[in-house]
């Protein structure tokens, strides 16, 4: 048997930033999907309260985006996976939130 108190294994913490990226893109996703669900039960006539909520999930993701970038940039010592998970999902997020906003603009 080894002697644990010869042997030390430093376990790298998760930032904070990353787990809010991460939080803050999955509510970005679930303000998606509550507002399609609104919106077909609406019958498609719930453009403004279905509008104010994506705006606000559109800013709650790029936040989020935002936040995981500066999280990634100060990541020494830490484990940079669930940051940067969180940050390609608010970053999707953000791309598909605008995707929406300028289809309805267009159209």
């Amino acid at each position: 048997m080894a002697n644990e108190k010869r042997y030390r294994f430093l376990k790298k913490t998760v930032p904070r930033e990353g787990k809010i990226a991460v939080s803050l893109a999955g509510i970005s996703a679930l303000l998606m999907v509550l507002g399609a669900f609104i919106s077909f039960l609406q019958g498609g006539n719930a453009g403004a309260p279905v509008g104010a909520l994506g705006l606000m999930a559109l800013a709650l993701s790029g936040y989020g985006f935002h936040v995981g970038l500066n999280a990634l940039q100060k990541s020494a010592g830490t484990s940079s996976r669930i940051t940067i998970m969180g940050t390609l999902a608010a970053g999707v997020v953000t791309v598909i939130w605008l995707g929406i906003f300028f289809i309805g603009l267009r159209g």
